[in-house]
């Protein structure tokens, strides 16, 4: 939902500005500090909505680095230390509000462990490297719908966005914190169980 308007904004920067890429960052980061302060306040959808704007940033600056030609480690380094004090301070904000510790404790420990999986995953080439029909023997319906997806530039299985989604937006505009974090989490667990699957199946495709 967000990426269609990302791109466009993505591209009026490009062409009209020279702001740079960890402006927006900075940005990015200044508004999820905001967010937090109204979650922590009670204010929910406004926290809601400054969230996604703070979001909107954040899928911004990298497309803008690419397209300028503008990428450096440092941006990256800027880019991944504002994703994380956005995640920890707004899972902080809203367990202060709704007085759910554990619950938001859970979440962003599942959160960040997700992370950290998808990176040991990414470097054993489990994941994401060997050729759908290779790895899904027999399964060429699976394969074709997940290639339809991938072309059109859906998520087949829900991920990280997903579950900021869930925990950070739809949770406060429904003014229920608790919700938002059990779906938020269940789905950390689904999505993490099919990388779990999908890594085995590739261990013993090669094996094979």
């Amino acid at each position: 939902v967000i990426d269609p308007f990302a791109t466009r904004a993505t591209l009026f920067l490009a062409n009209n500005t020279r702001v740079s890429p960890n402006v927006i960052t900075a940005v990015s980061l200044l508004l999820s500090v905001l967010s937090s302060f109204l979650f922590f306040k009670g204010l929910l959808w406004q926290g809601a909505l400054i969230y996604e704007l703070s979001f909107l940033f954040d899928c911004i600056d990298g497309k803008l680095a690419q397209l300028t030609g503008r990428s450096s480690l440092k941006g990256i380094w800027l880019d991944m230390f504002a994703d994380k004090i956005r995640l920890i301070l707004n899972t902080l904000a809203l367990a202060l509000y709704s007085g759910k510790a554990m619950l938001a404790l859970l979440f962003v420990s599942l959160y960040l462990w997700q992370q950290i999986e998808g990176l040991f995953y990414l470097s054993t080439g489990a994941v994401g490297e060997k050729r759908c029909e290779d790895v899904m023997e027999g399964k060429r319906l699976i394969c074709k719908i997940r290639e339809y997806f991938r072309r059109k530039r859906l998520i087949l299985l829900p991920d990280l966005v997903e579950q900021d989604t869930f925990a950070f937006f739809i949770g406060p505009l429904l003014k229920d914190i608790n919700l938002g974090f059990l779906v938020a989490i269940l789905l950390n667990l689904l999505k993490r169980t099919v990388n779990f699957y999908k890594f085995f199946i590739a261990g013993n495709a090669g094996d094979n």
